[in-house]
């Protein structure tokens, strides 16, 4: 059997076929596992294991993690009940730079493991009190579809695994015996192997477990558009060609297509079809290994598997080749062939170019020897030049679907044929409800045939054509409708339940660009992939999205009761207020201005380094790399209380070092991620994990005070490569007048939305606590004004770090009033009023871009906003380019008039076309400065500012390829530099009279005078 998937037999030829292939793919795991010990060997080859997620409860032994973690296709946790033995194996881990593919945590029982349903590879529980304590109903519930749980030095639980539904269980004979059984997949969950679902041209998912979208299973970068999908045997494969686990979203193996064409990828079973150097290709999908090459195929154009049999296209030909010899069963020599599908052994295809003003030929072979069955183009509807665009089959029955693939309203319809002979039965035109490249879709779901016709569900008999249903159904875009037995899918998120009729809209995000798919129902999840839209904040990535569970809801109204809190070592804090000459938190305050008023030597040099660490190597650790709100192996500095605090992100770990040697003070291991540095209050170091909790340590020593999972249930997904809630806490809390407040989640539509609270810090006590769980632009296609865009394509963030607004903290455009929470928001302002003293400054929101940007909404965005520092009335910033460094005075007292409100994405990108006006933020904090000047010459074409501090009145930027210029805030002039490492991303500090840099290889650097 392939892992993660139950094998159903069509015919005793693909019986022998598949046969074949599954001892092809177990001597490739085999050999891709040699170097391990005997039982991780024999552990990775009874699951056909090549990478993914897994968990081992009980930490006395954590050899078999370890292993699989340096591989660095396996991302491990390992639970245990006593934090002794926690302690223990997280040193253990990080004496061997281990710690982030590997981690540790405590639980309360493993009777309740802490992952969503559907999300661990492999399972490995040892011997002893958490064997006994075990739920292996909840072991099922955890284990992927295909997922292996192993059971280590224990007797006599055949039967019980047998009795949890487990298949294939038995012993593993060698140094440490043990028995294993593999979690069947579900036959009620569907793939998606082709473009069309499959080789008939039918998207239409077989998947009833898929439903509408309520909750992040699992997200991932990177952030650059990509429209091909596929799905198959547990496995997704992108583009050319990434494969990552198709439940949990970790990357496996990836290999770069070379000169591959137009050819998309095909799959089938464990293989995937390829074109690469002009060769046609079997790759092993666990291992992305060749399994076999197919010299008789040429260099295909199109590709499709049906039944034992590859079906390669050319622009000359028709071939059919064996999957499991390569053999060439047929060729049918044909010019331009197109829109190829096959179903129950016949190949049906379009004879002539879309360029020729020629009636396209329907042709039908047979799929055994390539025999004509009949061919036609005398149809009286069938026009000159394209035409028929795509072709469906569906039980005896052909669907031509005649489509402008544009904004033009008429000219879309579906013909009948009978698949026999191909005599018309029927005709249809309608407008299909799509936006932009319209296409006249025909999706069979058993008896019925569906179409999307303008904002309707409709089925249709598919023999006579006769309306039998009508339903509300949303617009589709950029890409068209699909289906599942239960769903149709149209709209920017809409789900029209097919029995019911009932509309459902939950807008987390939308689906890509694709002529012939957006979603991809499948895994009993929503599948999409990034892209290019702005129409509303939605959640960027590659993401998969799951429905709600049976049974759950979500309280609207949340109370401080509701929340986890655990008190740590009592301690007494001094009731120390910060020096002027201190940076506290990230960006130094709670305006987050990136500006101290003590100064900072012009002439520095290196006093010292401290080495935190680079990244570790890995398949996996490449998704860390395209996590846009982690910057780099460590984040920038805070300073405070005579020390330099930083976090190690994907280590999870906080590390202070002494302000004047930088020798380690301490360390503190969380339980996930660290995006941010912590914040310095009072004594007091406060963070968030990725893992849904935040932390209170003493910052002299580092011991824990308390600690609040603000996620409303303990649970797991994956995001960016490791193990995080669907309501992470960004590091950096906000502090002010003495109440932290901080926010937790992903997107207000996901998992019930995001919440905000306000806590004492001393004693971790909850003030307040409210649920953001909408969006604030309801009606997604204009209803302000007359543009089309008109109260959308906004700059703006669906989450990102809190700060100050008069007397609110802001999250982007959301505001939360500091006593109470009560929210507002500010649809149309993209800056905020910034009062660090005088009448204050007009500033961008979210000029730090923490969060990702909103995709690229003209041709001159950029990846990040250009950075701004700013004190008093003065602002100093870098044009979105960070080629431009300019000052800004503000005179607000003086009656002066600013506008915060911001132009729509199709706005600024008209200005971005034509080269004129405002295209970026930075444009209207530009247009009034004092002065601006190019801070890089053209022999520096990929310099960019990517740290600035403003330090009396010196402001200090460090280049994206590294060096330190420092410029005099009166007039700009360039005062010195020096070369410096490339740093992280907004990633310095000063305090003391010193310059405190993060640098991208994982080191922190105090600069300080002659």
């Amino acid at each position: 059997m392939f892992r993660r998937i139950r094998i159903y037999f069509k015919s005793w030829f693909l019986c022998l076929w598949l046969i074949f292939c599954v001892v092809t793919v177990s001597s490739t795991v085999a050999a891709q596992s040699s170097g391990l010990s005997a039982s991780t060997d024999l552990i990775l080859q009874k699951g056909k294991i090549n990478g993914g997620l897994c968990v081992q409860i009980g930490c006395d032994d954590i050899a078999i993690p370890l292993e699989l973690a340096r591989t660095g296709r396996f991302l491990a946790q390992i639970l245990d009940t006593d934090a002794t033995r926690v302690g223990r194996a997280r040193d253990q881990i990080h004496s061997q730079g281990a710690y982030g593919l590997v981690s540790v945590d405590t639980i309360k029982s493993p009777a309740k493991l802490p992952y969503t349903e559907n999300l661990v590879d492999l399972l490995i529980i040892r011997s002893g009190p958490a064997l006994n304590n075990v739920l292996f109903a909840e072991v099922t519930r955890v284990l992927r579809p295909g997922g292996i749980v192993v059971l280590i030095n224990t007797e006599g639980k055949e039967s019980v695994l047998k009795e949890a539904g487990f298949q294939d269980v038995g012993t593993l004979q060698a140094d440490k015996p043990c028995l294993a059984g593999c979690k069947p997949r579900p036959v009620t969950m569907g793939d998606w192997t082709h473009p069309r679902h499959s080789a008939d041209g039918n998207t239409v998912s077989s998947d009833t477990l898929v439903g509408p979208p309520r909750r992040v299973r699992w997200v991932t970068g990177p952030e650059r558009e990509n429209s091909r999908l596929i799905t198959s045997a547990g496995m997704n494969f992108y583009a050319d060609i990434l494969a990552r686990d198709s439940f949990n979203g970790l990357r496996i193996w990836q290999r770069p297509l070379k000169a591959s064409g137009p050819a998309i990828p095909v799959a089938e079973g464990g293989l995937l079809f390829v074109v690469t150097e002009k060769k046609l290709l079997a790759l092993d999908g666990i291992t992305g290994t060749t399994v076999r090459e197919y010299p008789e195929a040429g260099t295909p154009r199109d590709l499709m598997v049906t039944n034992g049999v590859l079906v390669a296209v050319d622009a000359m030909s028709i071939k059919a080749l064996d999957v499991a010899t390569g053999k060439l069963r047929w060729k049918f020599d044909v010019s331009d062939p197109r829109s190829v599908i096959a179903g129950d052994n016949a190949v049906y295809f379009l004879k002539g170019s879309l360029l020729s003003f020629v009636r396209p030929e329907v042709v039908s072979l047979d799929l055994n020897n390539g025999q004509v069955r009949w061919q036609k183009k005398d149809y009286p509807w069938n026009p000159l030049g394209p035409g028929i665009r795509r072709m469906v089959y569906h039980r005896g029955l052909l669907v031509y679907e005649v489509s402008t693939l544009n904004n033009d309203k008429p000219g879309n319809s579906i013909h009948v044929v009978s698949a026999d002979d191909g005599h018309l039965l029927w005709s249809r035109e309608f407008i299909p409800s799509m936006n932009h490249v319209k296409q006249a879709r025909a999706m069979f779901i058993d008896d019925m045939l569906w179409v999307l016709d303008h904002l309707t569900a409709m089925a249709l008999d598919p023999k006579t054509g006769e309306v039998k249903k009508k339903f509300p159904a949303g617009l589709c875009h950029c890409f068209p409708p699909v289906a599942t037995p239960r769903y149709m899918f149209s709209g920017e998120m809409e789900l029209t339940d097919l029995n019911s009729g009932l509309l459902d809209a939950n807008r987390i995000t939308k689906a890509n660009c694709s002529p012939d798919y957006g979603w991809i129902p499948a895994d009993g999840l929503i599948y999409v992939c990034p892209k290019h839209c702005v129409c509303w904040p939605m959640l960027r990535g590659f993401l998969a999205m799951a429905p709600a569970l049976p049974g759950s809801s979500i309280k609207k109204d949340v109370r401080p009761a509701d929340f986890v809190f655990e008190k740590g070592v009592n301690t007494s804090i001094s009731n120390i207020s910060a020096p002027a000459d201190e940076w506290p938190c990230y960006r130094r305050d709670s305006w987050r201005s990136g500006s101290i008023s003590t100064p900072v030597p012009a002439q520095l040099k290196p006093l010292w380094t401290a080495k935190m660490g680079d990244w570790p190597e890995g398949t996996i650790v490449e998704d860390w790399r395209d996590n846009p709100f982690i910057r780099g192996p460590v984040t920038a500095p805070v300073v405070a209380c005579g020390k330099v605090f930083v976090a190690r992100p994907d280590a999870h770990q906080i590390v202070a070092l002494d302000m004047q040697s930088g020798e380690v003070k301490w360390r503190f291991t969380a339980n996930g991620r660290i995006d941010t540095a912590p914040t310095i209050h009072r004594g007091l170091c406060l963070f968030g994990t990725k893992s849904g909790w935040v932390y209170c340590l003493n910052a002299g020593d580092g011991q824990q005070i308390w600690r609040l999972r603000t996620a409303p249930n303990d649970e797991r997904i994956i995001a960016y490569g490791q193990i995080e809630s669907p309501w992470p806490v960004p590091g950096s809390v906000l502090v002010v007048d003495n109440v932290a407040y901080f926010a937790a989640g992903r997107h207000p539509l996901a998992d019930g939305g995001i919440l905000v609270f306000a806590v004492e810090p001393s004693s971790g006590k909850i003030r307040w606590v409210k649920r953001l769980d909408s969006l604030t632009n309801k009606h997604f296609y204009g209803t302000v004004g007359k543009h089309f865009y008109a109260s959308n394509s906004l700059e703006f963030d669906n989450f990102n770090l809190l700060q100050q607004e008069d007397d609110s903290v802001s999250m982007s455009r959301w505001l939360f009033n500091r006593e109470n929470g009560q929210m507002n928001s500010k649809l149309k302002d993209a800056f905020l009023l910034a009062k660090t003293g005088g009448s204050g400054v007009m500033v961008q929101r979210a000029c730090w871009g923490y969060a990702p940007r909103h995709m690229p909404r003209h041709r001159r965005e950029t990846p990040t906003r250009g950075l701004s520092v700013f004190r008093d009335n003065t602002l100093l910033g870098s044009l979105d380019d960070g080629r431009t460094v300019y000052r800004r005075d503000f005179h607000l007292d003086r009656a002066e008039k600013f506008d915060p409100t911001w132009l729509t994405g199709w706005a600024a990108g008209e200005n971005a076309n034509k080269g004129i006006g405002e295209f970026w933020l930075s444009h209207r904090l530009f247009k009034k400065a004092t002065w601006s000047v190019p801070i890089f010459t053209e022999d520096e074409p990929k310099q960019k500012v990517a740290a600035m501090v403003l330090a009396g009145d010196r402001l200090f930027t460090v280049g994206i390829e590294g060096g330190l210029t420092v410029m005099s805030t009166t007039d700009g002039g360039v005062i010195t530099r020096m070369p410096l490492e490339k740093p992280v991303w907004d990633g310095m500090a000063a305090a003391g009279g010193k310059l405190f840099v993060s640098t991208q290889n994982g080191d922190v650097i105090c600069l300080g005078g002659e």
